[in-house]
């Protein structure tokens, strides 16, 4: 490709009496014509990252404050028969009762501004639905494994240690 580029240069300088022509390929002008989207792009990247980072040990300090605060109730469940998946389902279904109160409050607004954002461009994208369902299920099982971990943790405590001083 570069002796290509050569002799196209050659023959221009020679027919045309032009010596400064450069001679690029169209996929190196596209790279470096987007090289700030890509930049950004990773920066997004990481900093989305961090964000569910930081969401995820949030949600665990509060699971594990809420675990902590309802540790004699789990241990009087246990001791009438509870399972330790059921156990685990009641402590996570108030966190998933939260992540359902922020998706319907924070679902129509994202779609709003995105469909406002999109509208400003030359070709028009319909926003898919389905990515909005996937991400809700996604912060859902994200949710109840950060939960799962905790109450499994206690759920597996022996009573008789939880239950000693009352």
């Amino acid at each position: 490709m570069a002796t290509l580029s050569r002799q196209v240069q050659q023959i221009i300088s020679e027919e045309l009496h032009l010596s400064d022509v450069q001679i690029s390929q169209l996929t190196e002008d596209y790279a470096n014509a987007h090289k700030n989207e890509h930049s950004a792009l990773q920066l997004v990247t990481l900093f989305s990252l961090l964000t569910i980072f930081l969401t995820c040990l949030g949600t665990f300090g509060l699971a594990s404050f809420a675990t902590l605060r309802r540790q004699k109730e789990v241990a009087m469940r246990k001791v009438l028969g509870a399972l330790r998946l059921s156990i685990v389902n009641l402590l996570a279904k108030e966190f998933l009762l939260l992540v359902a109160i922020s998706v319907a409050i924070a679902y129509p607004v994202t779609y709003w501004l995105v469909g406002e954002w999109l509208a400003n461009f030359n070709e028009r994208i319909e926003q898919a639905l389905w990515v909005y369902i996937v991400a809700a299920v996604g912060i859902a099982i994200i949710t109840w494994l950060t939960v799962a971990s905790l109450a499994f943790k206690i759920a597996s405590t022996r009573p008789s240690l939880i239950l000693r001083y009352e």
